[in-house]
């Protein structure tokens, strides 16, 4: 059956909006034609082929009606009707006006504080309370922030029973139908023949409660036990979170049911004993003179160099949440390359800070750090310049239909350039916002000229724009118009069936390196563009290409799962850095000791420089990595990914 809005079911219900699609069906905002009161009104799709595993289906349905209409409870959604129609099962449900948790945080600009939090553990704890009360016990087995509403009136509702049951005496669930349960939230006994039982909703509330303080969901626990990933201790995420608390969480998602709280009794006593918790003080702007990050500025924790450190919000007072200086330029001396410290010890890496500044609705697709200034830009859907300083955002240039692929800083940072997907480039004034010209114009047709890269050339007047059909344009900013094209590909219809140059780098000794799709480098000279260099160093797609800081070295990500390292002027390749995913970017460190690459399995690498060793694996991205960047003054690295999340990692070595 079709299910739409319009659609009258049962000759009383008539669909007004889609709200939301879940593990079973669709769920609707519906009208009584006759009361003209608001209900939700839940559907069960068909789910799969097999008669048997269809039954199963219907039977949790059926289970999730009889359960919601047996309770009562303020904080859970009251059943009025079940019945079927056309073949289609409906389950017809009280309406609450609010929003989920899930995306309560995702629009926070910040980090819940632990007071908010244990206020909703209490609420939570309250009502797994009633249901573990039951007689026999209500066991909701899906208890996950995307299950949990905040409505009108500021109160917590849990719904979507879809796969909760009833626990007889001395009996234990032993199945869950497939495709149900979110593996993030999700205990091990959840999964095979293990039984579960209450402390099984024990761990999926330790695991919503971890998510709303750190806004990461926890390591899934298959993953746990199979590969030794646990979660990260919530106090390195968020600053207002006690010892105390992070204990209990981390009891309460334990992997063995037998070290969990026995119940959700001593579940809520403990959170009751919980004291305040101070605000974290402010911490001063940031100095970026120094290279090096303050010793007392790293963690003594013997896993810091091991893993991440996501998220450090402060609870800022609100004078100090003010956008930051766009026009505000670091103090640095000119980059002079210590070769010490390319040829010395292997810098053992920590990791002082990782912190989400946001989680966007569309997914980021670059994202560059602004060149002698403490700026990042962000572009997607949307343009954005982000202040390092409050870690807040500091101006949004442009949001639109088109999607930004693209951006790149002049060498000066006084510009920023984006470019969509269809050809237009957009040049702005980076300390006004005002967008000053737009160079190029929107490609249609059969061969459309999509832009793949930009680099803006050490000479500010000028850009170079790779796309499918033109290959690299070089265009001055002044006029707005294009001053040279760069074509090495061959010539004639075949050739614009397939993509050319896909990235771009510039270096300050005055060169331009393009990347192809068919695995090769080319090397401009930038004064005239005579091409100094043209040969094959991969297999696969040259997706990402970043000259060093002295534009001697050239790094380039191979889609086949390898970043190579190469000497200028040769471009003999000195090291090959293997991946077991494609990487997406590369980026060298200020100081030339480290390498940076995100690859599509969610990992970001540093590798060591001189040896070509990898040093630390970040896995703070829950998707793959699609660009990152490190800042020419310090250890600092920003990335953005599928997850649609913008990170910025603080490093020291």
């Amino acid at each position: 059956m079709m299910l739409q809005t319009g659609v009258v079911l049962d000759n009383r219900y008539e669909l007004l909006e889609l709200l939301g699609e879940g593990g079973m069906g669709q769920v609707f905002k519906a009208r009584h034609n006759r009361l003209g009161k608001i209900f939700a009104v839940k559907s069960l799709r068909h789910l799969s082929p097999d008669p048997n595993e269809q039954a199963k289906f219907l039977d949790a349905f059926e289970i999730e009606a009889r359960i919601l209409a047996e309770l009562d409870h303020p904080a859970l959604a009251k059943v009025t009707d079940f019945f079927e129609m056309h073949g289609t099962h409906f389950l017809v449900m009280e309406f609450i006006d609010g929003r989920t948790l899930a995306r309560v945080i995702e629009l926070a600009p910040r980090n819940l504080s632990q007071r908010r939090v244990l206020q909703w553990a209490s609420e939570l704890c309250e009502v797994l309370r009633y249901l573990h009360g039951q007689k026999p016990p209500v066991i909701v087995r899906d208890l996950k922030p995307e299950n949990i509403m905040i409505d009108s009136k500021r109160r917590l509702r849990l719904v979507d029973f879809g796969i909760s049951k009833r626990l007889r005496p001395g009996e234990g669930t032993h199945e869950i139908v497939k495709g149900m349960g979110t593996a993030e939230y999700a205990p091990l006994e959840q999964y095979g023949s293990s039984t579960t039982d209450q402390r099984s909703d024990i761990y999926a509330l330790g695991a919503s409660l971890y998510f709303l303080l750190t806004e990461i969901a926890p390591p899934p626990a298959w993953k746990r036990a199979s590969e030794g990933v646990e979660p990260i201790p919530p106090t390195r995420v968020n600053p207002t979170v006690s010892p105390a608390f992070e204990r209990l969480l981390l009891e309460m998602m334990a992997l063995k049911k037998e070290d969990r709280p026995g119940s959700v009794e001593a579940v809520l006593q403990a959170v009751s004993s919980i004291p305040e918790v101070q605000k974290a003080p402010t911490p001063p702007l940031k100095q970026v003179a120094p290279a090096r990050a303050p010793a007392g500025a790293v963690s003594s924790h013997p896993d810091a160099a091991k893993v991440p450190r996501p998220p450090t919000y402060g609870s800022e007072p609100a004078e100090s949440r003010r956008y930051g200086m766009p026009g505000s330029a670091v103090p640095k001396a000119k980059t002079v390359i210590n070769q010490s410290s390319t040829t010395g010890r292997i810098p053992q890496i920590k990791v002082v800070s990782c912190k989400s500044l946001r989680r966007y609705a569309t997914t980021p697709q670059a994202v560059r750090a602004c060149p002698g200034k403490p700026l990042l830009a962000v572009a997607g859907k949307y343009l954005q310049i982000w202040s390092l300083q409050t870690d807040q955002m500091a101006s949004k240039f442009w949001s639109g239909e088109q999607q930004l692929v693209t951006l790149e800083f002049s060498q000066d940072g006084r510009h920023l350039f984006a470019a969509e997907t269809e050809g237009k480039i957009r040049q702005y004034d980076v300390d006004s916002g005002q967008k000053l010209k737009t160079l190029g114009r929107r490609s249609w047709g059969l061969f459309p000229d999509r832009v793949r890269d930009i680099c803006s050339l050490h000479a500010r007047d000028r850009v170079a724009v790779a796309s499918d059909t033109s290959n690299i344009r070089i265009f001055d900013t002044n006029s707005g118009e294009v001053s040279q094209t760069l074509d090495w590909h061959q010539s004639g219809l075949l050739s614009k069936l397939g993509r050319k140059s896909l990235s771009l780098a510039s270096s300050k000794n005055g060169m331009l390196a393009s990347g192809g799709a068919d695995g090769s480098l080319t090397v401009y000279e930038k004064a005239d563009f005579q091409q100094l260099y043209h040969g094959h160093i991969g297999t696969g797609d040259i997706l990402s290409l970043h000259f060093s800081p002295d534009g001697e070295f050239l790094a380039a990500a191979d889609s086949r799962g390898a970043v190579y390292l190469l000497k200028a002027p040769t471009f003999k390749v000195i090291h090959k850095m293997d991946h077991s995913a494609s990487p997406r970017a590369v980026c060298f460190s200020h100081d030339l000791r480290v390498i940076a690459t995100g690859a599509s399995d969610c990992k970001i690498r540093l590798f060591h420089f001189n040896t070509g060793k990898e040093l630390l694996s970040l896995s703070h991205h829950t998707a793959g990595i699609l660009d990152l960047d490190f800042f020419d003054f310090e250890p600092t690295l920003v990335s953005v990914g599928n997850d649609r999340r913008l990170f910025v990692t603080r490093l020291a070595w």
